[in-house]
């Protein structure tokens, strides 16, 4: 599974602070941040996503297809790591990112893009946290017109290295994870 490759990265970059794009339950979250706590007694995780929002406008134009997780449940489960790690915190933020996200300036050590899959919104996404340290993206597309989603088109100006598990989804659509270089 693509997000496996997720824990080398952890281990490599030891990140103090993460940001994850796309909580959604908060399966990568607590994944991320019990493999950053091997390496840091202090870890810090920020995540965005619309949790509770149901919009059928935003989950179209997004190519949403999870639906939405409740926020207490991303929440209870970081609130089990924040029991066991008393200096570990945890910030939900809901909404969509073009409201909540974009235009700032974040800088973090670890981000992980997996949000909306409008290139519009990725990009946004991007612009907003590339002054972090490690920035990795979900959703570069094989076998499919990535011209309205996915990340290809924004990290084709950046360099970067495509990530080698590839999960299969729609008739041989090719799914894998890009490290900004």
């Amino acid at each position: 599974m693509r997000y496996d490759q997720l824990l080398p990265l952890i281990d490599e970059t030891k990140p103090k602070t993460i940001v994850e794009i796309g909580t959604h339950v908060g399966a990568r979250a607590v994944m991320m941040c019990l493999q950053a706590l091997k390496h840091n007694d202090q870890v810090r995780y920020i995540g965005y996503d619309l949790f509770d929002e149901a919009n059928p406008d935003t989950d179209r134009i997004e190519m949403n297809g999870k639906g939405r997780a409740p926020m207490v449940t991303a929440s209870k489960r970081l609130e089990e790591i924040a029991g066991k790690y008393p200096q570990f915190s945890y910030m939900l933020i809901k909404g969509n990112t073009r409201d909540t996200l974009h235009g700032n300036d974040v800088k973090e050590d670890f981000v992980f893009i997996d949000g909306g899959h409008s290139v519009e919104t990725i990009r946004g996404d991007y612009e907003a946290v590339k002054g972090s340290g490690v920035v990795v993206f979900d959703d570069y597309y094989t076998g499919v017109n990535t011209e309205k989603f996915g990340c290809n088109s924004i990290v084709a100006d950046i360099p970067h290295r495509v990530l080698p598990a590839k999960d299969s989804f729609k008739g041989g659509t090719g799914v894998q994870m890009v490290v900004r270089e």
